[in-house]
């Protein structure tokens, strides 16, 4: 029986977030310091936009949304 190997270009983290810089900061520095980086993050954001703090991670491949009015549904 083979076995399916995954590497970091097959995984996606989507991260929905309102108002929480400091947090995306801690959540995105973690993946930085992973010795297998993820192959796309894909960030919704429903509150003030966060795109310049972005720039510094310029290694992870980063889509960034914003959506107004914010909500869960959205």
């Amino acid at each position: 029986m083979s076995r399916t190997k995954y590497n970091g270009n097959d995984l996606c983290i989507i991260i929905p977030t309102k108002d929480r810089p400091s947090k995306i900061s801690n959540l995105l520095n973690s993946i930085q310091s992973q010795n297998v980086l993820v192959g796309r993050i894909i960030i919704v954001d429903g509150g003030i936009s966060i795109k310049r703090d972005l720039l510094k991670y310029n290694n992870l491949l980063i889509d960034y949304y914003i959506c107004k009015p914010p909500g869960q549904i959205r």
